[in-house]
């Protein structure tokens, strides 16, 4: 997961891909900001790995976007 590797993030529902802001990133741990732009639903993180022949990898983790929340009234 390091930065040797891993070049972009992506979140996809299978149709559309939105690249994620990596923030932190060590051997272990990516840490990303999700956009104001992204889809609500179950979306799959995709990695583009580095390297001569560069690849997109779909992986087994998934994110639930809701909805924001209604603001305060009154």
């Amino acid at each position: 997961l390091d930065q040797g590797t891993v070049a972009a993030l992506y979140l996809t529902d299978g149709k559309e891909d939105v690249k994620v802001e990596i923030t932190e990133q060590t051997a272990t741990v990516i840490k990303f900001k999700i956009p104001a732009n992204a889809k609500t639903g179950r979306l799959v993180l995709m990695v583009l790995t580095k390297g001569k022949d560069p690849k997109l990898i779909e992986g087994p983790v998934k994110v639930l976007i809701e909805p924001p929340l209604p603001g305060p009234t009154g």
